[in-house]
């Protein structure tokens, strides 16, 4: 089970890109998956 991965050159955490979590909530940003 793989709930982060690159796709397009971009890390994403199940379908969503980290940087967009990252420029809505900030950084330092910690993300889990709720799928596991």
């Amino acid at each position: 089970m793989d709930f982060f991965r690159y796709k397009g050159g971009q890390l994403h955490a199940e379908d969503v890109p980290v940087s967009e979590l990252a420029d809505r909530y900030g950084t330092p940003l910690f993300v889990y998956s709720a799928a596991t």
